[in-house]
């Protein structure tokens, strides 16, 4: 779980270099320096209770700035209905255009890619177990999920209208909607868009942060002492918090790319967790051996397929098949149940 998150913390973090780069006189380098620092710094000093209240509000900030510049962008429309009848053939088309096994199989992986691999994570537990209750926690995971849906629709709405009013926006296809809002919009509309969109990398980034160097201090260090005092733990966690965050800078700066990053960070927790978090959860006769070995053959068949020796089918599905075998293979070998 915790290398799982060093590919999304990267990815957030070159988000963050380039919005610094574009609205200050600073490289995209030291831009993922100074926003990396920033992020560790209030994580330090707020931990769980500084995500949960800044999320909230960088949230309505950013779903507010959003969907101003969409009404702005939509009104310079003089009609939507000719707008997407001039799209090419094929431009709405949500499955693949050929019917062949290939094209399904990288249909299939680009959405279990995200749709199941960002289930087995631990920012998502921290969410749920801060919640008052399960009640509270059930409705807000399904309210979370409506709200990515739809709101999530609205940056692909800005670009969709974005790049036909001004076609000029594709070479700058990393910054494409900040650039917009930059060159076409108010001065106001360009401090309330960039405030939430900073806003939100940095609440994204934080969350991500604490995730695995919570992990790190509670599922690693703390068994490995005894009887460790709760000051003692947390230390830890601050300590694992500054490595994690010295880890991706050097991640994001040597990369820079963030699809790349936020797919692979999904892939690695979708070959190597979902398996035995869901055999876990709901098949009784799981043990610690097959779950270790599963996670153990994902990791390692996605990785040859993914890095070493790429084929035309995507590598998540040599790794679930090798992690849904090493469970198997597992429980067979050590009937004793978790």
């Amino acid at each position: 779980m915790i290398p799982s998150y060093f590919g999304w913390i990267s990815a957030q973090l070159v988000a963050l270099g380039l919005t610094l780069h574009l609205l200050l006189p600073v490289s995209t380098e030291t831009g993922i320096i100074i926003g990396a620092l920033l992020v560790m710094a209030y994580t330090l000093l707020g931990g769980m209770w500084s995500i949960s209240v800044t999320d909230f509000f960088h949230n309505i900030i950013l779903i507010a700035g959003l969907s101003f510049l969409a009404y702005l962008l939509w009104a310079k429309v003089p009609d939507f209905n000719q707008l997407i009848a001039s799209q090419p053939k094929h431009f709405f088309r949500a499955i693949p255009v050929e019917n062949t096994w290939k094209d399904w199989l990288v249909y299939g992986a680009a959405w279990m890619t995200i749709g199941l691999g960002s289930i087995p994570q631990q920012d998502i537990f921290q969410r749920v177990m801060s919640a008052k209750n399960e009640k509270v926690a059930a409705k807000a995971s399904i309210a979370a999920g409506g709200m990515y849906l739809t709101i999530a629709l609205l940056p692909l709405f800005i670009a969709f209208i974005g790049v036909r009013l001004y076609p000029s926006l594709l070479a700058e296809d990393d910054l494409l909607i900040p650039t917009l809002v930059m060159k076409f919009t108010p001065r106001a509309m360009q401090v309330l868009f960039l405030g939430a969109l900073l806003s939100a990398l940095l609440s994204t980034t934080s969350g991500a942060i604490l995730a695995p160097a919570s992990v790190l201090g509670e599922n690693i260090l703390k068994p490995l002492l005894r009887q460790p005092s709760d000051k003692t733990v947390l230390l830890f966690i601050r300590i694992s918090v500054v490595l994690v965050t010295m880890a991706c800078i050097i991640m994001a700066i040597e990369r820079q790319n963030i699809f790349e990053l936020v797919g692979e960070a999904s892939a690695f927790s979708l070959v190597s967790l979902f398996i035995p978090l869901n055999a876990g959860l709901w098949y009784k006769k799981t043990t610690p051996f097959g779950s270790h070995l599963s996670m153990i053959l994902g990791l390692a068949f996605w990785g040859y397929f993914h890095f070493i020796n790429p084929s035309e089918i995507p590598a998540v599905w040599y790794g679930l098949m090798a992690g849904l075998v090493g469970l198997l293979f597992g429980n067979l070998i050590k009937t004793k149940p978790a």
